[in-house]
């Protein structure tokens, strides 16, 4: 799954723009002795690629303004993904970095802005990234930067602070709180959020599951999730939650699973090392199984994907079709599994 990655950064713009554009020559060697070991590292990549521009003389260009030719280098379209790394360094350096998203399509964005305009959200996700910043070049396919001031983050995060669980399909939960948690953060450190989109990888972001929406109740029935999150929007062909008392709170239509084929899956959810040579039956049909992993068993037969996850309160059976779903079935997967244990 191709897609390019996105860095967020709180930091405070006035302090990196003061390096750009300003004419002076002296200014090219104080930014490269501030970055000192990132444009060491920086020359390294961008040698072994072999581009026609050095990291040194891409900062030239950005201070001054204008490249060897005499272009401003906000039209120098053949090296703009060059001026943007190399400003996510920068951005870098002077600023504290928030998390990021890996392998975005660049049409998820549509898809994402429009899902906020259905829920009457005023705000472009696209705009994290495709805002733009005058000081740099015109964003290039695989790169692009955006910033949104201070002064604008307390009301886009009171937008965003104040959806409800329901308001918006459950894959993309995930990455409007991720934005509203970047704003927070910048909120309390009086910083600007920047997003770059194609830049070099930030590091991993902090394990462990968070609640997406925490001071909420899930609005609606299980089983309005599992019809409408689940199967009209999701990629789901059957879905089914149960607790662990074996009674079921939601199923698709059609879909019967049986207490004889749920009370069998006991023993292999709680240890992984119990054997399936049989696979395992779930509404009257056999699936292949593995259980790599307590608390989780995946499979499949001809046509679908089959995963069963154990959480602290359900038992999660999910069907995927295996032609190639239009969303991402792991992360719709992830996002209820985190409103089960947060809610079930």
């Amino acid at each position: 799954m191709g897609g390019t990655n996105i860095a967020a950064y709180a930091v405070r713009m006035a302090d990196v723009v003061r390096h750009l554009r300003t004419g002076d020559e002296n200014g090219v060697a104080a930014a490269a002795d501030i970055l000192g070991s990132e444009l060491t590292v920086l020359t390294e990549e961008w040698a072994r690629e072999k581009f026609d521009l050095t990291p040194r003389e891409a900062l030239r260009h950005m201070v001054s303004g204008v490249n060897d030719d005499g272009l401003d280098i906000r039209k120098d379209y053949l090296h703009d993904f060059l001026y943007i790394d190399l400003f996510d360094v920068l951005v870098r350096y002077h600023g504290r970095p928030l998390g990021g998203w890996d392998s975005i399509r660049p049409s998820w964005f549509g898809r994402a802005d429009h899902a906020l305009s259905e829920a009457g959200i005023d705000f472009s996700i696209s705009a994290l990234v495709h805002r733009g910043i005058t000081e740099i070049p015109a964003q290039s396919y695989d790169s692009a930067v955006g910033c949104l001031p201070y002064d604008e983050i307390p009301e886009i995060y009171a937008l965003l602070a104040g959806l409800r669980r329901g308001d918006l399909p459950l894959e993309l939960m995930h990455y409007v709180a991720d934005v509203r948690d970047w704003l927070k953060q910048c909120l309390d450190q009086h910083r600007d959020l920047v997003c770059v989109a194609g830049g070099r990888p930030i590091g991993p972001v902090a394990p462990g599951r968070r609640r997406l929406f925490p001071d909420e109740r899930p609005a609606g029935t299980w089983q309005q999730h599992v019809d409408e999150q689940l199967i009209a929007r999701g990629p789901f062909r059957h879905a089914a939650i149960f607790g662990l008392d074996g009674r079921q709170w939601a199923a698709s239509a059609g879909f019967e699973v049986g207490a004889a084929e749920l009370a069998a899956l006991e023993a292999p959810l709680a240890d992984p090392r119990v054997p399936l040579p049989g696979g395992v039956r779930i509404a009257g049909r056999v699936y292949s199984a593995e259980s790599p992993e307590r608390g989780r068993i995946t499979g499949s037969d001809r046509s679908c994907h089959l995963t069963i996850q154990r959480t602290s309160k359900a038992v999660l059976i999910l069907l995927e079709a295996k032609r190639k779903p239009l969303e991402d079935a792991g992360e719709v997967e992830e996002q209820l599994i985190d409103f089960l244990e947060t809610y079930g």
